[in-house]
């Protein structure tokens, strides 16, 4: 009998350390249990060309390239995509690969939106104080513009942005805290997923999407689009 990939998500506002929490609990699992990770980074299936207010709301991401990235990974294939480009605020020119593994770690600021719920074997909610998200905001705007205009930007749509959509969904999440004790918290996920790990390397995952049961997406995108995609994009589904 195939099994699926255990999934996790980790999800929490700007300045959390997501990313951070994300790749020491892969590091840690493959040095302590021998497990490759694959690690969906949200922040790169953003929408290119949308208005700076839309950004910290779930409609700035593209949820069927996340929908179809996670099915490839569920059914061992690779998924390779034009990435969001930060620095640039437009998709990236250069082919971005992620592979499967028995582990998928799924982070990012909606990463407990409840159209990602059904996957997860677990979730975390990372939940800074106020100061903290502040100072990263700060921080991470410095380069950027002056002190008043990052204050602006943060009361004016990171703020409310979390205030609607992400900290609500906090409370879906199993694990949840404002400073993370990483080792304990690795030790109960992976607790948590080693049974599911343990069946998909015996096992396998389930066979791939076919013709018969795969329905493409509209191209109407340009970044969904077969002519702009790369090879392996989720379009071209194999059987």
């Amino acid at each position: 009998m195939p099994y699926y990939p255990a999934t996790v998500g980790i999800a929490g506002p700007s300045g959390a350390h997501k990313t951070t929490a994300a790749k020491r609990l892969a590091l840690n699992c493959r040095a302590l249990f021998g497990v490759m990770s694959s690690i969906i980074h949200m922040d790169d299936f953003y929408i290119a060309g949308l208005p700076l207010a839309e950004y910290d709301t779930p409609a700035s991401i593209n949820w069927e390239m996340i929908r179809l990235c996670l099915d490839r990974l569920r059914h061992g294939l690779d998924y390779s995509f034009y990435p969001y480009d930060k620095s640039k605020s437009a998709d990236s020119t250069e082919v971005k690969t992620i592979h499967p593994s028995p582990l998928i770690i799924i982070e990012g600021l909606f990463a407990l939106d409840p159209r990602l719920h059904p996957h997860y074997a677990t979730s975390i909610f990372i939940r800074p104080s106020y100061m903290k998200r502040v100072m990263y905001r700060l921080a991470a705007y410095a380069q950027l513009t002056d002190h008043s205009t990052a204050l602006q930007h943060f009361h004016s749509h990171v703020d409310p942005g979390y205030v609607m959509y992400i900290r609500p969904n906090g409370c879906f999440a199993k694990h949840e805290s404002t400073n993370i004790d990483y080792e304990l918290l690795f030790q109960d996920v992976y607790a948590l997923c080693a049974k599911q790990i343990d069946a998909y390397n015996i096992y396998g995952p389930p066979a791939p999407l076919t013709r018969r049961n795969y329905t493409a997406p509209a191209s109407s995108d340009p970044r969904r689009a077969c002519d702009n995609c790369p090879p392996k994009c989720g379009h071209d589904v194999v059987g």
